[in-house]
């Protein structure tokens, strides 16, 4: 993981709908390379969780790369050999399965890669949601993405079948030029600031930094 700098509020905010009670469907979303997967998985450490990044192959692989996290924190690999039949069967064993009472969070990345292999996967988890998750009190399910316009149209949008689900949702922004000098805290602050300049405050780049040696 890189290094993990600032986001405070966003952590803040996740730790209080993890505290929420009830099932919690939480949408976070931003722009390549500003830190949503390294937010997540900081949110995660120490807690019972699931965590996949999506892949632009077909809806069936990904159902199976799915069981595959479960089965890891099932501790049972012959889980992740069980033919389901698409999202609504995998997610159902999975919840007979876990540890009753154990609150998990289970964190869908790249949820926009989904929906491109099949563009009904709205609709799957609107139902998965509706009929399975919803009425649970032990399970918070993450969905992130990094095309803005698929997860505002597919995930947020009115006309999306998962309109009006989600009880949390967040977007994730650049660092505030505060949050740079973490990275290099011996420059000068003029240099500071054209780093700042140069770069902005996407954490993938300013982590690239070497901060023992001079700006230029």
């Amino acid at each position: 993981m890189r290094k993990f700098v600032d986001r405070e509020a966003e952590l803040s905010f996740l730790e209080r709908k993890w505290e929420e009670p009830g099932a919690q469907f939480i949408v976070l979303y931003g722009r390549r390379r500003v830190g949503k997967t390294s937010l997540v998985l900081k949110f995660c450490e120490g807690k019972p969780h699931v965590y996949y990044l999506c892949s632009l192959t077909s809806a069936r692989e990904n159902v199976r790369g799915l069981a595959r996290a479960m089965a890891s924190y099932l501790g049972d690999e012959l889980f992740a050999r069980a033919p389901f039949g698409g999202w609504e069967d995998l997610f159902a064993a999975f919840l007979e399965r876990k540890p009753r009472g154990e609150r998990v969070v289970i964190v869908i990345d790249e949820f926009p890669y989904l929906v491109e292999v099949d563009p009904a996967t709205p609709s799957a988890f609107q139902r998965l949601w509706d009929l399975h998750l919803s009425r649970r009190d032990d399970v918070v399910l993450v969905l992130c993405g990094s095309s803005v316009g698929v997860m505002e149209s597919d995930v947020l949008g009115a006309r999306s079948p998962l309109y009006g689900r989600r009880t949390g949702q967040w977007r994730l922004t650049e660092l505030p030029l505060s949050a740079v000098r973490r990275f290099v805290p011996d420059y000068p602050y003029d240099d500071v600031v054209r780093v700042y300049a140069a770069l902005g405050g996407i954490p993938a780049y300013l982590s690239l930094l070497d901060p023992s040696k001079p700006l230029y």
